[in-house]
């Protein structure tokens, strides 16, 4: 069986592949939405042209004014055709990037692989971490009064400086898994289940491949961080709209 470094890496390979396709997509979509502007301006040259041409040439006006129509008629056909095909090419992306996490949800190690790794440099780059005391991946713990109770916890970091960080990681970001993880920290469950952190502040952060930003506004809303892909790794979406 692959260690979870191993399994790193190679996811790591993977997802550099997928967004340098992702970045391969975005150039050629700037190169056609340029080649449409170059396009647009030469058919604005030859219609010009076309004018004066006819001007000159047609008496009828009329007749001028037809052909005048029909050049306003196809290049508002040609328009709505590139709106078309760039709507079509960042609906790939999308669904590049949505496939992509059903993958790694099928193959189960979207917790281990590609979330865990990240957040020890995302607490000592946010929240002033300087030492990690505690780091666990799929963390199951007994209620500390209600013994018949337990919850698993996808991953937990204790920093130095008396902050916890708790990820929730789901493939799929829904409004109701947000909502159900926003009242597990309001309600403060998290010290019944380990109240050896009591005082210390606890820093929620919702993980997933990919987030919309509707679903972004809606973390930062319940006060609770979002951790996506960005660049080229995971980061926090809205870290500077919680303070």
């Amino acid at each position: 069986m692959a260690t979870i470094e191993e399994r790193v890496e190679t996811l790591e390979k993977v997802v550099a592949k997928l967004i340098e396709s992702i970045t391969h997509l975005t150039e050629e979509m700037r190169k056609d939405r340029e080649e449409s502007r170059r396009f647009r301006e030469e058919m604005r040259k030859d219609r010009e042209e076309s004018r004066r041409f006819r001007e000159e040439m047609y008496k009828d006006r009329e007749a001028m004014r037809e052909e005048m129509r029909k050049d306003r008629e196809e290049s508002r056909r040609f328009r709505e055709e590139m709106q078309r095909t760039v709507a079509e090419l960042r609906k790939t992306v999308v669904d590049m990037r949505r496939q992509w996490g059903e993958v790694v949800n099928r193959m189960g190690t979207l917790v281990e692989d590609i979330v865990a790794p990240n957040l020890p440099r995302i607490a000592k780059q946010y929240f002033g971490c300087t030492d990690i005391e505690f780091f666990a991946v799929r963390v199951r713990r007994r209620h500390s009064v209600d013994k018949s109770k337990s919850r698993e916890f996808d991953v937990i970091v204790v920093c130095d400086n008396n902050t916890v960080l708790l990820n929730e990681t789901k493939t799929t970001p829904r409004v109701q898994y947000i909502d159900a993880f926003a009242d597990f920290i309001q309600r403060g469950e998290f010290f019944e289940y380990f109240p050896e952190y009591r005082g210390k502040k606890l820093v929620p952060i919702f993980s997933s491949l990919y987030m919309g930003e509707d679903i972004v506004n809606y973390l930062t809303k319940k006060r609770i961080y979002a951790m996506a892909m960005g660049g080229e790794t995971m980061d926090l979406l809205n870290a500077n709209q919680i303070k």
